[in-house]
């Protein structure tokens, strides 16, 4: 979900058959046009969602972005949250595979 406004947050949390609210870091950053997981703006956008996923009394999660790793969104009462976010395992995945092509093929 990628915040516009409270109203719009609010009236989402507040549909039937809608269990949490799931701030995705990557999503926002891409649609914002550029990927900075530190920025105010990140985190008074999932800020604004977990505002309005409480206010419902719905669960709130996301990935881990910037200074909001598991740990700290496990202190501060995150519901659900990702161990990693799906763009970080790709990279990890995608380096490792390139890395053992490297090794593979030294000194052919």
């Amino acid at each position: 979900m990628n915040p516009t406004n409270d109203v719009l947050e609010q009236r989402m949390a507040a549909l039937e058959g809608v269990d949490a609210l799931f701030f995705g870091p990557s999503d926002y950053s891409f649609e914002m046009g550029r990927i900075d997981p530190g920025s105010k703006e990140m985190l008074d956008a999932y800020w604004a969602i977990d505002a309005a996923a409480r206010k419902a009394g719905k669960m709130m999660g996301t990935a881990p972005f910037g200074e909001m790793t598991p740990p700290k969104l496990a202190e501060i009462g995150c519901d659900l949250f990702a161990a990693t976010a799906d763009v970080v395992s790709l990279r990890m995945g995608f380096t490792g595979a390139v890395e053992a092509v490297r090794n593979a093929t030294k000194g052919v």
